[in-house]
């Protein structure tokens, strides 16, 4: 069983009477009613990149245009890098000249050997040519960058990275036990260590050879760091279950649990089986307390079986 919150004590002042013999203890009281509580699923995940793209030189040339810096916020379809190979663009002319004349030679019935291979050379250098004017692909953040403008590059060398910008991913995993009691769209609490708390969503499961993992996507805020450590929070709703507040339930030395009801100006001590314990509110498996019955909520740390006491107030 999961640890009982112990209620904060306030308002609470014995009153004696006159001859010293009767002591009436002031309290809050609430409702045991049928409610709809949240089961509460805790554990540690960490930030992960959604998506990103890693720019290798398609082709040897000079790097033309570049003006970005690690952390630039760039939106999709914006020009990042050009590269010139003046050599590739000749070779590439010189190629659609040579299969134009080649197709011409074929309409009178005879077709150049070497004609199919010349035709997948212009795709490939054709391909090279449009990566060479590389233009943003998702809204992102430039990382990893290792070129600057004029610097003359090898085919094939990493240049820079891009991290998709709008959405990161937190990677969780939790217990075997409560992990079989996820679903997805169950709604979720991040918490990071900067001190921001995020709403979320359980989007989706993901099996791999270190055991079950749950994704939570995360919207883009200034701080947020890929690798990071957080707290999730997920909520689970129970179906309506007899309830009272967590503050009204007093954990005994004896690992019993009980609670106080009022009846005719008594308190009186009941036991308890606590079942489902949420943010607020705590399930009542079995005891003797019934749908409407006034239960204590504040003070109940300095009662005892059959004590008078005086209700202050009524919390519902």
């Amino acid at each position: 069983m999961k640890e009982i919150i112990l209620s904060t004590i306030l308002l609470i002042t014995p009153i004696f009477s006159q001859n010293g013999t009767e002591i009436v203890f002031p309290c809050t009281v609430t409702v045991a009613k049928r409610r709809v509580i949240h089961r509460i699923f805790t554990g540690y995940g960490k930030v992960k990149i959604y998506k990103k793209f890693k720019y290798r030189a398609p082709l040897s040339g000079k790097v033309t245009y570049f003006p970005f810096n690690n952390g630039d916020s760039v939106r999709e379809g914006t020009l990042l890098i050009k590269i010139t190979d003046s050599s590739a663009i000749y070779e590439y002319r010189g190629l659609v000249d040579e299969i134009k004349s080649m197709e011409e030679i074929a309409k009178t019935g005879i077709l150049k050997s070497g004609y199919f291979s010349k035709k997948a050379k212009l795709a490939k250098l054709r391909e090279k040519l449009r990566l060479a004017e590389f233009k943003s692909p998702f809204n992102g953040i430039i990382t990893n960058v290792s070129v600057f403008q004029n610097q003359v590059v090898k085919e094939g060398e990493e240049l820079f990275e891009i991290i998709y910008r709008d959405t990161f991913i937190v990677e969780l995993k939790l217990n075997p036990v409560d992990a079989k009691k996820i679903r997805i769209g169950l709604p979720a609490r991040i918490e990071f260590q900067s001190g921001e708390a995020i709403k979320s969503v359980v989007a989706a499961k993901e099996f791999s050879p270190s055991g079950l993992k749950f994704l939570l996507p995360v919207a883009y805020f200034p701080g947020i760091v890929p690798g990071e450590f957080v707290r999730v929070v997920i909520k689970k709703p129970i179906k309506s279950v007899l309830s009272v507040p967590t503050k009204s339930v007093v954990s005994g030395k004896d690992g019993k649990y009980h609670i106080f009801k009022v009846k005719n100006g008594l308190a009186k001590w009941v036991y308890i089986t606590p079942g489902v314990k949420g943010d607020d509110f705590i399930e009542i498996l079995k005891g003797n307390v019934s749908e409407g019955d006034t239960v204590v909520l504040g003070g109940n740390l300095f009662l005892g079986h059959n004590v008078k006491v005086k209700i202050l107030k009524c919390i519902d």
